[in-house]
């Protein structure tokens, strides 16, 4: 005669904590589905494309200070097209280099239209470097920087991780500095999506 096995308490409660386990897993992937799509949605409904972030020097001290440093990125393009608008927003006060010339300078706050220069003249085939020096009289604040143009990839010049950041500019000349600090894509508070310039 056979007998019929049961499977012990220790391999019941094994299986309803994998249940449970995988549960929780499908929530979170849910989750993160539903939060995607609401993103994409905000995105267009603000008419967002970019995949730029607000990067910075350093994250917030406990003290406010006074802080200046450069933001610096190095790309390389094939070509230049007729046109490259770089549209961007350094809070609070900025200037901003392309192969070490001057192309704009001065000051913005949350709630400012981004900033839009044509950089083609001084872009060149080949290695280029995009700087900004930005300052603080407390020490926060954020820079948001992005560029369009026929034929360019956006994501050599989006702000981000690949930018370096140095409180001495000849550290960046010699290939130094450190990655910047990134605080996170539109929305960010305080700026939330930065108001599009006019067309």
């Amino acid at each position: 005669m056979r007998q019929e096995t049961r499977p012990n308490g220790s391999f019941a409660r094994s299986h309803r904590a994998l249940a449970a386990l995988l549960a929780v897993g499908a929530a979170i992937v849910v989750s993160a589905a539903a939060i995607a799509i609401h993103r994409r949605s905000e995105d267009r409904r603000h008419g967002w494309s970019s995949r730029a972030a607000w990067i910075w020097y350093a994250r917030a001290g406990k003290k406010p200070a006074p802080l200046r440093f450069w933001a610096e990125r190095d790309l390389a393009l094939e070509r230049v097209p007729e046109r490259v608008e770089a549209r961007f927003l350094v809070d609070p006060e900025f200037a901003l280099f392309v192969n070490g010339r001057r192309v704009a300078s001065g000051s913005c706050r949350p709630g400012d239209a981004l900033r839009v220069v044509d950089l083609a003249r001084d872009l060149r085939p080949g290695r280029n470097r995009i700087v900004i020096e930005a300052s603080s009289p407390d020490g926060v604040g954020g820079i948001l920087f992005l560029a369009e143009g026929p034929g360019l990839d956006p994501a050599a010049f989006d702000s981000g991780p690949d930018w370096r950041v140095a409180r001495d500019p000849a550290e960046l000349e010699r290939g130094e500095g450190r990655p910047a600090i990134v605080w996170g894509r539109p929305p960010q508070y305080p700026w939330g999506y930065p108001r599009l310039p006019a067309r």
